[in-house]
């Protein structure tokens, strides 16, 4: 059965939200699809080339997006809320936002992974796709916000796994949350009732730093580098258009 998240406004920098539903709000549709440089990714194609030259695949991506804040002027609608995307499963590929009847989002905000304060252990439900984002108690625990897995091509030859895994670092000699957040303008979208939040897979990999598989390897969870390479990078991942489906 599709899954779809209804999500209701916590904070509301004017009127409250109201339980009259009918007269007072209104919803906003918002798709999340995924791609390679404009074109619609499909899983486990050996067909991808990132700004390094190598090519790779796509086989899982499960991600956390959270804290959804969209502004009008001075005013701020904010859902404290976490959604977990899995690109491969259409039941995670959709939300809805409640607003105020007169609210008219000029911008969005949202956090690439898990707030601090609630990225810890055991707090989202035992859920199959929960349990399997757990992030290692050694590294600060909580949760991946990130596992986008595939296979690329050695720069020696032949295939290796590329494990993009992205989370927080607490450890004896270094200590960052890695998080990010994405700001994206509405002001220049026609018609703001259903959106598509697109993620650009390649971006990951190319802007403002060229990200290689060959010189990162397949094991990324413990250097900083690597996660704060993948954080710079994040920021230009999304963008949002209107959603002609």
């Amino acid at each position: 059965m599709k899954r779809t998240l209804l999500l209701f406004c916590i904070l509301v920098s004017f009127s409250g939200c109201s339980d009259d539903t009918e007269d007072v709000t209104k919803t906003m549709t918002v798709r999340i699809s995924h791609e390679v440089s404009g074109v619609p990714l499909e899983r486990n194609k050996l067909k991808y080339a990132n700004k390094a030259g190598e090519k790779y695949s796509v086989i899982n991506l499960k991600y956390y997006l959270s804290r959804f804040s969209f502004r009008q002027g001075e005013s701020m609608v904010t859902f404290d809320t976490i959604i977990y995307i899995d690109a491969f499963d259409q039941s995670t590929l959709q939300a809805r936002f409640e607003f105020p009847v007169n609210f008219e989002p000029e911008s969005l905000t949202f956090t690439f992974g898990i707030p601090e304060e609630k990225n810890v252990d055991n707090a989202l439900p035992a859920s199959q796709e929960h349990l399997s984002m757990i992030w290692p108690p050694t590294l600060g625990g909580g949760y991946h916000y990130m596992k986008l897995e595939g296979r690329y091509e050695l720069t020696a030859g032949g295939l290796s796994n590329h494990n993009t895994h992205t989370g927080r670092l607490k450890m004896e000699d270094y200590s960052d949350s890695h998080l990010f957040f994405v700001d994206r303008p509405l002001a220049n979208i026609s018609s703001r009732e259903k959106l598509n939040l697109v993620m650009d897979i390649n971006q990951w990999y190319e802007n403002p730093q060229t990200y290689s598989f060959n010189y990162f390897g397949k094991a990324i969870m413990t250097n900083p580098e690597a996660q704060n390479a993948l954080r710079s990078n994040g920021k230009t991942v999304f963008s949002l258009k209107v959603d002609d489906q």
